[in-house]
């Protein structure tokens, strides 16, 4: 039971804020183009976004999970 409350926490709260993130990383996306002159950059900075969702659902996984079995046994 403490997995699958871990496993939808921590989805629910990673996909909030990669969400909200996602408009940071298009308006980044649109400043370091305009300014940098940096061209082809779009598919890694989203490669990095979306491995850092991926960090942090896992980080917000095994905490939740460590939590919950800290605070309710097995």
């Amino acid at each position: 039971m403490t997995v699958a409350i871990s496993i939808l926490s921590a989805g629910v709260v990673t996909f909030v804020v990669m969400i909200v993130s996602l408009i940071f990383v298009h308006r980044l996306l649109r400043w370091v183009e305009e300014y940098s002159g940096v061209e082809n950059l779009t598919p890694r900075l989203y490669l990095a976004w979306i491995l850092l969702g991926a960090a942090l659902f896992c980080g917000l996984f095994i905490g939740t999970r460590s939590l919950l079995e800290s605070l309710f046994g097995n």
